[in-house]
């Protein structure tokens, strides 16, 4: 008898793994931000150049480990899957906490990536600015490779960070997941869990391997996790992806001689022009330095009209000006930035 959750929580695995098929082309990614390289300005004739790399070097260290925490939850996603179709209990319970596991990292990097911005904006000179970008980029790294280096020896310290530290995180959006990471890994461990799924539950009776369907509450609870984590690192990818775009914007600014590190941070006023609702009136804001601090400008005015920022879509560029039409919960919105900013 088929289980009633299965067909959605496929679905929902499909979904997503399509999602980041799109993003394929980022695979090869030195090639993929060759692009965005070559616009920045040439390295070392001014200090301003060189804190443009600097902030881009960190940008492109998070963007890659986005990609990365993203490419292993599709990995695992699909090996739920199998397991579904083949009705192995016992290879999904390991992998449902897997994917528990990497949402909750998803969403310890998207923390890092808020904190970052919060802290670079404050540091009063170039000095402390150079300093605190350090700082973050070595916290990347210890989130790549979760152990720190004593440079200049190659020598490996104790991990920084644990899962644990990654699920705190995780709490907030997910109250439930104490409770359902307790079963999983009981599930995965040499315990009566994992015991009970290859056997009927009571020791020296019983069937033994018995189908699929006999665990069915069990399978309802794994298919659940499934879809919410799947729902949050989505939601966890987006978030991650806004915070991105506002550094890449700073990125550009910072390679401008005369601004202060203040400067290079601080958020612009949303000053507009049109409304929003047709291409004719579409909202331009005045005030952004670079096409990067537009589309920061875009999410911050979404957040401050209360509308939740669902995708966008480039309908061309017309008189100067790159059009974008943006979905949200609410309705869609037209923005324009001017080509060059």
């Amino acid at each position: 008898m088929p289980i009633e959750s299965n067909s959605a929580t496929i679905l929902a695995i499909d979904e997503f793994i399509s999602n980041q098929e799109n993003l394929s082309f980022l695979n090869d990614f030195d090639n993929a931000m060759r692009g965005r390289e070559e616009r920045l300005p040439t390295r070392h004739p001014s200090d301003a150049a060189d804190l443009s790399w600097q902030l881009y070097e960190l940008a492109r260290a998070h963007f890659y480990m986005l990609r990365v925490a993203n490419l292993k939850i599709v990995k695992i996603a699909r090996g739920i899957s199998w397991a579904i179709k083949a009705g192995n209990a016992t290879v999904q319970m390991s992998l449902v906490r897997s994917l528990l596991e990497h949402t909750a990292a998803l969403s310890f990097q998207l923390k890092v990536l808020a904190a970052l911005q919060d802290d670079l904006s404050r540091q009063a000179d170039s000095r402390k600015l150079r300093q605190a970008i350090e700082r973050h980029h070595e916290t990347v790294r210890k989130i790549y490779f979760n152990q720190s280096y004593t440079r200049g020896t190659g020598t490996a310290e104790k991990p920084d960070f644990h899962v644990n530290d990654y699920r705190k995180v995780l709490q907030r959006d997910y109250p439930e997941q104490e409770r359902a990471y307790d079963k999983l890994c009981e599930f995965v461990h040499p315990n009566y869990g994992s015991n009970y799924l290859v056997s009927s539950g009571e020791l020296g009776h019983g069937l033994l391997d018995r189908g699929y369907s006999e665990y069915e509450p069990d399978i309802e609870f794994a298919n659940t996790c499934t879809r919410t984590c799947l729902e949050l690192a989505n939601h966890y990818e987006t978030g991650a992806s806004i915070l991105l775009v506002f550094l890449d914007s700073r990125v550009e600014i910072a390679g401008k001689s005369g601004n202060r590190p203040m400067t290079i941070f601080n958020d612009k006023g949303l000053s507009h022009e049109g409304d929003g609702r047709a291409k004719g009136s579409a909202l331009y804001f005045t005030k952004a330095r670079t096409h990067g601090e537009a589309v920061d400008m875009m999410h911050r005015y979404l957040r401050s009209e209360s509308r939740e920022f669902k995708h966008s879509v480039i309908e061309g560029i017309d008189g100067g000006f790159l059009y974008e039409r943006v979905e949200t919960d609410v309705d869609t919105l037209w923005f324009k930035t001017r080509l060059g900013a």
